[in-house]
């Protein structure tokens, strides 16, 4: 049966819909409506094929994994009242974050596990992992309160990846404090994307023929006062718009250009060219910028209209080989009511894009009735299959544990959430403890 409102697929435990090209899955634990009944999902990673998502529960609380042709859900809450989230997700659903350490957290098991804190540091954060989980990145937390980019292989040692020196850094080096951190690696490990200090400025390290890597502080060549003058680059920002194709080919970031405008830039590690996005954007007509936050392996990113992970105009796609992007709205017509309710809200953010750039995921702020200053309001995440099928298909989750009892933190049976902690038994014999 088709469905009359975008809005009613929002509410269903994860159906597809498409009237033409594209279709959307919205993701929750299946235990009723989102934010009402349930926990809130926000997917922050997605696996480079596209089969797996994670994030984190209500802005840290717990962990989950979804798996997109099923639409099947594991969540967890790590030990520890620092909650946690995932961060990215390999191939096969084993997930990498952060608890009070580094965790990983796997599909197949629904099994949290610790990252090996290194000897003499206070911890290490967890970022990202091939696409075969073999090579993880992340930081380490050393005594001084500084960061410092590294690797692992199969589980062994940590190795602290190398800072650039003063000749490297060029007339940046005055300005750029000590540390670093890993955010992101290529399927091949060969290519690891980051930034030096506390994000401020981005940072590359490019494996050479003898297998170890050497810094690209490639951003040291488009500065204004930097090497090249012809394409000089006022201002960097590294704490958002940080991201690396899957194929290790192109990294984005935002870049600031003489007139004070911030676009989006991408470089391209092959050819260790720098594009910068600098036409007028026709969309963005409150002089905000466009926002990079996710780049496929051809080149095509997304991104947001305004600051991401706050209040922002709208969220836009950068087809390859094109220079003037297109809104969500624009893009896919036939959700337009959705992202352009996420729009009045001020937040709808892209979070992350399959290699092929086929899927998109991100997670939205939804309201039944945006009128009403008192409706309930709660995230989902979503996921935009870009060669979707026409048509409806509901995706049904046979083997999802459903809950069996409800119990308050005093061990009092209700028939519902309430409000506080509640802890779930599951058919499967799990237990769950949900904040509400």
């Amino acid at each position: 049966m088709k469905m009359k409102k975008t809005v009613t697929f929002l509410l269903s435990l994860a159906v597809c819909t498409s009237v033409s090209a594209e279709s959307i899955k919205v993701f929750s634990c299946g235990l009723g409506v989102p934010g009402l009944d349930e926990p809130q999902l926000m997917g922050l990673g997605m696996s480079p094929n596209g089969k797996y998502v994670c994030g984190a529960i209500e802005q840290g609380f717990g962990i989950f994994v979804g798996n997109v042709e099923t639409g099947e859900v594991k969540w967890a809450i790590p030990d520890g009242d620092d909650g946690g989230e995932l961060r990215h997700v390999d191939d096969h659903g084993l997930a990498i974050g952060i608890g009070e350490g580094g965790i990983l957290y796997s599909f197949d098991s629904g099994e949290i596990s610790e990252l090996i804190v290194p000897a003499g540091t206070r911890g290490v954060i967890g970022e990202d992992l091939t696409e075969n989980g073999k090579m993880m990145v992340g930081s380490i937390k050393d005594n001084s309160f500084t960061t410092l980019g590294a690797y692992t292989m199969d589980g062994e040692n940590w190795i602290t990846l190398p800072m650039p020196n003063k000749e490297e850094l060029g007339s940046a080096a005055g300005r750029v404090p000590y540390g670093s951190a890993a955010k992101m690696v290529s399927a091949d490990g060969n290519v690891i994307y980051g930034a030096l200090g506390s994000y401020t400025l981005p940072m590359l390290w490019v494996r050479n023929d003898k297998g170890e890597f050497e810094c690209d502080f490639f951003i040291a060549r488009y500065l204004a006062d930097g090497i090249d003058e012809n394409r000089p680059v006022y201002g960097v920002n590294a704490i958002y718009g940080l991201s690396l194709s899957n194929n290790g080919r192109y990294c984005t970031f935002l870049g600031g250009l003489e007139d004070e405008r911030m676009v989006p830039m991408v470089y391209d590690v092959q050819e260790k060219e720098l594009i910068v996005y600098s036409d007028p954007q026709p969309i963005d007509d409150h002089n905000v910028g466009l926002w990079p936050v996710a780049i496929a392996d051809d080149g095509t990113f997304v991104g947001t209209i305004g600051m991401a992970y706050f209040n922002q105009w709208g969220t836009f796609i950068m087809k390859a080989g094109e220079t003037v992007a297109q809104s969500y709205i624009e893009e896919f017509p036939d959700y337009a009511y959705m992202f352009g309710q996420a729009d009045y809200l001020g937040f709808n953010q892209p979070c992350a894009m399959s290699a092929s750039g086929r899927y998109i995921m991100g997670y939205t702020y939804y309201c039944e009735d945006y009128n009403d200053a008192y409706a309930d309001a709660y995230y989902v995440t979503y996921i935009i299959d870009r060669e979707g099928e026409s048509g409806v298909e509901e995706v049904t989750t046979p083997t999802v544990p459903t809950p069996e009892a409800i119990y308050t933190i005093d061990g009092q049976r209700v028939s519902k959430l309430t409000k506080g902690i509640n802890i779930i038994r599951m058919s499967d014999g799990s237990v769950h403890k949900i904040l509400k």
